[in-house]
Formats: C-alpha cells, sequence, structure tokens
C-alpha cells in the first residue's frame, strides 16, 4: 500500500492517486420530482377517468375475454416501468 499522494501505475496502466487522506467525494443526485411516482399516479388518475366514464356511461365490461389481457398488460406496464428505472439513475455521473 503506497501511504504517499504520489500517483501509481495499476496493472492497466492508468494513474492512481492514494486517498487516504479522508477526501471522498458525496454523490450527487438530479433534481425534480422522480418519475415512477408521477407514472403510477397517472395510471391511477386514468383508472379513475375509466371508473366513472363506464358508470356514468352505464358500460359493461366483458372481463372474460379482456381480463387475461388486462394482466399482460399490467405486467407489460410493469416490465417498461422496471426498465426505464434501470436505465436512468437518479444520481449523476
Amino acid at each position: 500500500m503506497n501511504t504517499h499522494d504520489e500517483p501509481t501505475t495499476t496493472p492497466t496502466g492508468t494513474a492512481v492517486t492514494d486517498t487516504a487522506a479522508g477526501t471522498a467525494t458525496e454523490p450527487t443526485y438530479l433534481t425534480g420530482p422522480a418519475p415512477f411516482p408521477i407514472v403510477l399516479g397517472l395510471l391511477g388518475l386514468l383508472t379513475a377517468i375509466g371508473v366513472v366514464v363506464a358508470d356514468l356511461a352505464d358500460l359493461t365490461v366483458p372481463w372474460t375475454d379482456l381480463g387475461p389481457w388486462t394482466v399482460v398488460l399490467a405486467g407489460v406496464v410493469i416490465l417498461v416501468v422496471g426498465a426505464v428505472g434501470l436505465r436512468s439513475s437518479r444520481a449523476q455521473d
């Protein structure tokens, strides 16, 4: 271990300085609202609007036909939201 602040070389040939002096940097975070609660709120709002419209217009939904596709669609939405969450980090690089 190098106890000096002199650069040393790693096996790949890049220079590294010793950071044992305690100068750790804190991660910086993006500002603004988090996208997941916004998307979740919009989905809830769309569901509420759909329920009100179906109640006022006296619509009947054939759940025996649409039920499985609704579950598949909900799974796809969860996968897309998860993929977007993995792709975009809140920490700035």
